[in-house]
């Protein structure tokens, strides 16, 4: 590290030639370059650095699971155009399973409706009972009042 950081710095340090408008942007620079190899030095000396490739424990186990499936994908996709099917000409199965869910969601909601409109005339029928029974009454208090 110190080699490469070294040559970096004597990149930055001053000319000697005072003319150059860009030297007191090189002191600084080069100031500050110092100040961040001092500082990575410290760091460095003073905490154990733990360094993680690619191939942990987590990454061996997933790539365990997906080279078999890929491959076994392949393969099926291999017997299939060896064959001369496609996913559509498997979709049958599916097509009919959505036919017999609408046709059943059909029926259910007729069935609803028809409970439904069961509900409205027998409360409509319920409140023309209780408009007729409290018309009695009024008629009959008037009467024998």
């Amino acid at each position: 590290m110190g080699e490469g950081v070294d040559a970096l710095v004597k990149g930055f340090e001053p000319s000697g030639n005072k003319s150059d408008p860009n030297s007191e942007y090189s002191d600084a620079i080069a100031a500050q370059v110092r100040r961040l190899v001092m500082e990575v030095r410290q760091l460095a000396s003073s905490r154990q650095i733990t360094v993680l490739n690619g191939n942990s424990t987590q990454m061996g186990n997933v790539t365990s699971m997906v080279v078999p499936a890929v491959a076994l994908g392949a393969i099926g996709y291999g017997y299939m155009w060896w064959k001369g099917l496609s996913f559509s000409d498997l979709m049958y199965v599916t097509k009919k399973s959505m036919a017999t869910a609408v046709s059943n969601l059909t029926q259910h909601l007729e069935h609803v409706m028809c409970g439904r409109t069961y509900a409205r005339r027998r409360r409509a029928r319920d409140v023309r009972r209780a408009a007729e029974r409290a018309e009695q009454a009024l008629h009959g208090l008037a009467s024998s009042g």
